[in-house]
């Protein structure tokens, strides 16, 4: 994922969400590494607190923060922008990463089932909310990015798409939904 990237990111500001774990956690440490000022955006204080705190430790002179996010609310992704956008005035790379895998039936704060809710229209809330920051730090020189990460698990998702904002309990498939959600993200 940091392919392409060049090799000194000082003075870049990215956001990695679900930056705590998983891809997302060696996401942010590559990017730490290469002197980028990283904020992972996750819901977990605990492991985002670990996480930084490992990187640290590895190398001292990194610039690694946490902001709490949660995708599942809209209401915690418009706090989150301010927060961000208070606190800095560029953002260079949003790197979409975070996301739920194959959970049982439930839903986000505005009512959307959870895969979809989380997985495409938290991260296209949180990416349109933050457009802006990303059209004016980039140039021509430095283009700013948008990376979000999917699944080859698209290829087996229902291309009825009016089937994907109407789970119903009795009819949910966890490996749909997430199937589903990880096409929608690639349609964007």
């Amino acid at each position: 994922m940091t392919a392409g990237l060049p090799a000194d990111l000082t003075g870049r500001v990215v956001i990695v969400t679900g930056g705590a774990t998983g891809i997302g956690k060696e996401v942010t440490i590559a990017l730490a590494s290469r002197k980028a000022t990283v904020v992972i955006a996750s819901k977990d204080i605990d492991m985002m607190e670990q996480t930084v705190a490992c990187i640290n430790q590895q190398n001292p002179e990194a610039r690694v923060e946490y902001m709490v996010l949660n995708l599942a609310s809209f209401g915690s992704i418009q706090g989150f922008v301010k927060k961000f956008t208070n606190s800095y005035s560029q953002l260079d790379i949003l790197i979409n990463n975070a996301g739920v895998m194959l959970t049982p039936y439930s839903l986000t704060e505005e009512g959307y089932e959870q895969h979809m809710g989380v997985n495409y229209l938290g991260h296209g809330l949180l990416t349109f909310l933050l457009l802006d920051t990303l059209q004016k730090s980039g140039s021509p020189a430095t283009c700013a990015r948008i990376i979000n990460v999917t699944s080859s698990t698209h290829l087996v998702a229902d291309t009825y798409i009016h089937t994907w904002f109407d789970s119903k309990p009795y009819s949910f498939s966890s490996h749909e939904a997430y199937a589903n959600s990880k096409l929608a993200i690639l349609m964007s």
